[in-house]
């Protein structure tokens, strides 16, 4: 009995010295801010970690979450001592309000990944805002305009010679407000332009090398229009359908169908797509109707998922309403 108990007591001693004897990661700092940088200016930051352990505390790898980042570290902190961790950052794939991540991973039982977080503000040498795109939605019949500011952040002043719209469905004009440094891009869908969706752009040639591509994206809507008018199911995999009942719920997709003014009813529902099964509501008649687009496992056969849906509505004004559909089934 006593021999047990002598035992036990040796084995709760070397439980307790192995437990003190480790090491213990501490950082000076869990983040820093690196302010506004200029895109592709090159900033680093150096860390402290200190071992408040017992044993040689192991770095074993940082991993980091952003492009153009690398960290600089020692292998090992002997206990009692500290080491700099030196984080560099080339920000030229970067642009606007960044946060990123530095896991330190480590051999402390007690905090194997310590994270630093860093961030910064990142700008382009030419900025455009609020979006370097324009994107408009307007019915037939309506006009619509946006206006883009362009900033540049260099020190030499920026000369915007002239502009090249490459589009028929809007129209485009620059004002100078400082100049070589702060311009306005006024953008203008007129009247008239037919419905449909269009991806054009205005190009901006400058007194550098390349000029400034702003892409400018017009959907023109039907009284009576639908909403995406393409969906995609992508890759469909069999085998984890039957492993996973409930993936084809997520799967699902929705459609709706609005008037601008007024109520309509849904007449009918077509697809030439094996697989579907396709519901509407509400019944009756709405300004709105949301339609559920369900895949249905038995129908499913291996090949490309594509045709059509056509929606036939009691709007005499408008043909039958079509969406595309999309995908491959494996």
């Amino acid at each position: 009995m006593q021999y047990l108990q002598r035992l036990l007591a040796l084995m709760i001693a070397l439980c307790g010295l192995a437990a003190a004897q480790a090491p213990q990661g501490v950082l000076s700092e869990v983040s820093h801010d690196f302010g506004t940088v200029k895109q592709g200016e090159k900033v680093s930051h150096v860390l402290t970690v200190r071992n408040a352990g017992d044993i040689p505390l192991r770095i074993q790898a940082v991993d980091l979450n952003l492009p153009g980042v690398r960290a600089l570290f020692p292998p090992e902190v002997p206990p009692g001592r500290e080491a700099k961790i030196r984080i560099e950052w080339n920000t030229a794939y970067v642009n606007g309000a960044i946060e990123g991540e530095a896991h330190i991973r480590t051999n402390d039982p007690g905090r194997p990944r310590i994270l630093f977080a860093f961030r910064a503000v990142v700008t382009p040498p030419i900025e455009i805002l609020p979006l370097p795109a324009a994107f408009f939605s307007v019915f037939e019949g309506e006009t619509s305009e946006q206006t883009l500011q362009i900033i540049n952040h260099e020190d030499t002043p920026l000369a915007i010679q002239r502009l090249d719209v490459q589009g028929d469905h809007f129209a485009a004009r620059l004002e100078t407000i400082t100049g070589g440094k702060v311009f306005q891009l006024h953008l203008n869908v007129p009247l008239g332009v037919a419905p449909g969706r269009y991806m054009e752009a205005v190009f901006l040639h400058t007194d550098q090398p390349q000029p400034i591509r702003v892409p400018v994206n017009v959907l023109v809507k039907r009284e009576l229009h639908l909403d995406p008018e393409v969906i995609d199911f992508g890759t469909i995999p069999l085998q984890r359908l039957d492993r996973t009942p409930g993936l084809l719920r997520l799967l699902a997709q929705i459609v709706t169908v609005r008037k601008r003014q007024g109520e309509f009813e849904i007449r009918s529902i077509e697809s030439d797509v094996r697989g579907l099964e396709i519901e509407a509501t509400p019944s009756g008649s709405s300004n709105a109707f949301q339609i559920d687009i369900r895949l249905v496992r038995n129908r499913l056969e291996p090949g490309p998922l594509a045709g059509t849906i056509r929606i036939r509505t009691s709007d005499v004004k408008s043909a039958p309403l079509v969406v595309q559909v999309r995908g491959e089934v494996q």
